[in-house]
């Protein structure tokens, strides 16, 4: 889903608003409870289920927090005749896929917490290449993140209600 962002972003040269940019930091917190517990598989201390209902409460709070900022931008859209903002993909804008992503990673991480028994993680000695290519994968979209928001204010302290290029690069 950020990935999509970003491409959305500098394939087609749209700027993610303020209320977007919120939106891609819920995702990214979403992604994080999930990468704590498989750390703490490989790091951690054993304490078993409830390290795998901590990573999920994290995710369940930041899908939460998607899901009132999705709403929102679904809100001020709602209105008949109303095109939306940006390219849509899939006929959906990016701002209902959040939503969509949201109760997705709502309704996975409440089941796995309902399940937490069945489903504890077991202690590793080595991550496999999948664990290791998502947690670096997730990592450089943080970073990209964080960069693409420091690119777009500048040494501004807000950024702009309807940015149109990168201030930091003088646009």
């Amino acid at each position: 889903m950020l990935l999509g962002g970003f491409w959305i972003q500098f394939a087609y040269g749209e700027m993610p608003c303020p209320l977007c940019v919120a939106q891609r930091l819920a995702l990214s917190l979403a992604a994080i409870g999930p990468a704590w517990v498989i750390l703490q598989c490989r790091f951690g201390h054993r304490d078993g289920a409830s390290m795998l209902v901590r990573g999920m409460a994290v995710s369940m709070l930041a899908a939460i927090a998607g899901l009132i900022l999705g709403g929102r931008y679904v809100l001020l859209d709602i209105l008949p005749g109303e095109v939306g903002y940006g390219t849509p993909v899939l006929g959906l804008s990016l701002y209902t896929w959040v939503v969509i992503a949201c109760m997705v990673i709502l309704l996975v991480a409440a089941v796995t917490s309902l399940f937490h028994d069945c489903l504890e993680p077991p202690m590793v000695e080595r991550l496999n290449p999948i664990s290791i290519g998502s947690l670096w994968l997730l990592i450089l979209v943080l970073l990209l993140n964080a960069g693409s928001v420091f690119a777009e204010s500048g040494f501004h302290l807000f950024l702009p209600a309807d940015p149109t290029g990168y201030r930091l690069l003088g646009g």
